[in-house]
């Protein structure tokens, strides 16, 4: 079975573990969240301003709790939680609108569950405070919520939708609503709603997502409608919205389903045409679709949150109803729903997200240009492995290489400030456990060395100077299934590298012969019987010159092979110590030492090298959950090395150095499904930041960029 996390060198020196708890340091650009002990499991999310002071606020549902929060804002991209108010059992919807012409917002709640479907009215008191003035019971169900004026009495009226049909409640003007009517009967039950003027005739219209169909209903202006036009989208819907996304005055439809975004054009006669579909646009799960400007140049973009990656995908508009590159921005774990609005008073759009798995909301700062003060997630091939950086192309920026579970790598090239264009896929011999970055043949370039599983080879590609690579030249490793790492160095000291990889009970050599292609492999002896070996690092412990070998892995020791400089190693020597292994100097004594994480029990430990290939007594850490996976770098620029550790509950710690190798916790993220990191400066602004790849379908890599010593920057409360 192959391992769960991966290691991912690159020449580079890294490590692994989780850890205790943090102080309120920040590392890593992250959300800002908020409702930690009083959101329970948010389904949706709206803004306005519900106390007077010119600064956005924040509603919030709370679907297990039964009720909504409000959480008040200062205008710096903050909140504080206000009030709570009971409304019916289970609300998945919320709208904001003036029901009673004072001024003031209002509020109109969407529960639906098997005891209580009902749609519960919230009046604006104007200073954060509201009252309840009434419950509705629309005809089968109230699930969804949509507003305007359906029969022109310059009023807000309400449209529900619930199992098989769309309700109706016209506006009093008062606050109060007359009866719901049912003005639709559909086959199924719609999945979203929005309103517009769809024809040109100032009549108010609404667009229902069915199933894989787009239903379009013209208004009569009497708070009736006529029959429904269909459009086909080919796919299960999940959320629809309205804009003018060719700058023509007339309404356009967006709809995000299961296989990407599709664009609907309106002809201004409550018509549709032109309709294309972006396929594989969004991250997963796109459960929400909004629109606005948040790039700032003038033409509507979309913004999608997907559910199952843990992220909002940002599409930019170009003014002709078409969308262009997307970028994924991280959010919180689960997020359900996604609200727009200028939160620190500064005319540029942020984004906030409803979180249900963290009972949480995550506010994402925007920089006007369509960029925001967060993770970026970039989508890539399905099942993300591995993942490593370096130059391919030679223009000085850092690239990645992915690994994927199913028989390739991908390269994806960066184009500065940390994006990449779209990765370019390889075929390998088999499912890549690891993949490593070097120069096999010597022409300058690096080229990809990737451990496939379950083939138990190892391929190499040989770059071509510009980024793209040969054909996957294999080499099989000997043994049989199993290959789970590999390490790259000159262990003869002829001048070539050579490649050891590592398998269950199991580890090789194979001579590189300078030209990017390798030798037969040579067993080496380990000590035989040890268990699953995970990782296999080098690096010259004994300072003689010559490069040893360390394995890790799911045994009771760390072994460590001394080399000799001519290909061959001494007996394994032991540590008392066993998992994920990585080494550096990180006491300053100029001696290699290791850090190792193991699961049982779950603790971080820190190995100070004598100089001689043996270790001293381990420093250990207690862990909150077992590590996955380490990367050993800088990130506070302090001259120590410090920690990025992976726990196993998918939450990343960093620990920073005291530069005599002890260690102390300063943060936790909690990040999507990573499987393996790497680190690498992907800004270009000389900070490493980190990349995880995640083993999601569709995959994806999470760059988390480094924000130490730039604190004003961050939303935090």
């Amino acid at each position: 079975m192959v391992a769960r996390r991966w290691a991912t060198c690159c020449l580079f020196a890294f490590l692994l573990t989780p850890l205790a708890l943090a102080s309120a340091t920040r590392i890593f650009e992250t959300p800002a969240t908020y409702g930690a002990g009083y959101l329970q499991v948010p389904a949706a999310l709206a803004t306005g301003d519900f106390n007077g002071d010119h600064k956005l606020d924040l509603v919030v549902v709370n679907e297990v709790g039964s009720s909504v929060s409000i959480l008040l804002g200062d205008g710096k991209g903050r909140f504080r939680h206000g009030h709570d108010y009971a409304v019916g059992a289970y609300p998945v919807a919320v709208l904001v609108a003036d029901f009673n012409h004072d001024g003031k917002p209002d509020l109109a709640v969407a529960s639906s569950s098997a005891y209580d479907n009902v749609l519960t009215i919230l009046l604006g008191e104007g200073d954060g405070k509201f009252r309840e003035v009434g419950t509705y019971y629309p005809e089968g169900g109230c699930s969804l919520i949509a507003a305007g004026d359906a029969n022109g009495d310059g009023n807000i009226d309400l449209f529900s939708a619930g199992e098989n049909s769309i309700s109706l409640l016209l506006g009093n003007g008062d606050g109060t609503f007359r009866s719901p009517v049912q003005v639709v009967l559909l086959g199924e039950r719609a999945t979203a709603l929005v309103t517009g003027v769809f024809d040109g005739d100032h009549t108010l219209d609404f667009a229902a997502t069915v199933g894989d169909n787009v239903y379009v209903f013209l208004g009569r202006g009497n708070g009736t409608f006529g029959p429904p036009t269909l459009y086909g989208i080919g796919n299960p819907t999940l959320s629809i919205t309205a804009a003018d996304f060719n700058r023509d005055g007339v309404l356009d439809l967006a709809v995000s389903s299961q296989n990407g975004v599709t664009i609907l054009i309106g002809q201004g006669n409550g018509r549709f045409g032109n309709i294309h579909t972006y396929s594989s646009i969004t991250g997963e799960d796109p459960v929400m679709i909004v629109a606005a400007d948040v790039d700032n140049d003038g033409y509507s973009d979309l913004i999608t949150v997907n559910k199952g990656s843990n992220d909002v995908t940002v599409l930019p508009g170009d003014g002709k109803g078409n969308l262009g590159t997307p970028r994924n921005w991280l959010a919180g774990p689960t997020p359900v729903a996604v609200a727009v609005g200028d939160f620190h008073s500064n005319r540029k759009l942020d984004l906030v997200t409803a979180n249900s798995a963290t009972n949480t909301i995550s506010v994402l700062t925007g920089e006007g240009n369509g960029r925001f003060l967060t993770n970026r997630n970039v989508p890539v091939g399905d099942g993300a492995s591995g993942v490593v950086a370096g130059d391919l192309n030679g223009d000085g920026m850092q690239d990645m290489v992915v690994a994927t579970e199913l028989g390739s790598v991908q390269v994806l090239l960066a184009s500065g400030h940390g994006n990449f264009k779209p990765p370019v896929t390889y075929p390998v011999a088999s499912n890549v456990a690891q993949v490593v970055l070097a120069d096999m043949n010597g022409d300058g370039y690096l080229d990809i060395v990737a451990a496939c599983y379950f083939s138990a080879d190892i391929s190499v590609l040989l770059n071509n100077g510009d980024g793209t690579f040969q054909p996957a030249s294999s080499y099989y490793a000997g043994q049989g299934e199993g290959l789970t790492s590999l390490v790259i160095g000159d262990f003869n000291n002829d001048g070539k590298l050579d490649v050891v990889d590592a398998q269950e009970d199991y580890a090789s050599l194979l001579l590189g012969n300078g030209d990017g292609t390798l030798q037969a492999p040579q067993k080496l002896d380990t000590g035989g019987g040890q268990g699953f070996f995970l990782e296999v690092i080098a690096g010259d412990f004994n300072k003689d010159g010559n490069l040893d070998l360390a394995f890790g892995g799911g045994n009771d020791a760390v072994f460590v092979l001394l080399g000799n400089g001519d290909g061959t190693f001494q007996a394994p020597l032991t540590t008392q110590v066993y998992g994920y292994i990585a080494t550096a100097d990180v006491n300053h004594d100029g001696i290699l030492d290791l850090v190792s994480v193991a699961d049982q029990p779950a603790v971080l430990d820190i190995l100070l090298g004598n100089g001689d290939g043996t270790f001293q007594q381990p420093i250990s850490y207690q862990l909150s959950s077992f590590g996955e996976s380490v990367v050993i770098a800088d990130f506070n620029s302090d001259g120590n090395l410090d920690l990025a550790v992976l726990y196993g509950d998918y939450d990343l710690a960093v620990w920073f150095g005291n530069g005599d190798g002890t260690y102390r916790s300063v943060q936790v993220i909690t990040v999507g499904v990573p499987l393996s990191m790497t680190s690498a400066d992907f800004k270009g602004n000389g900070k490493p930041d980190l990349a995880l790849a995640n083993g999601t379908f569709p995959g994806s890599v999470t760059l988390l960029f480094n924000m130490f010593g730039e604190a004003t920057r961050w939303s935090g409360w």
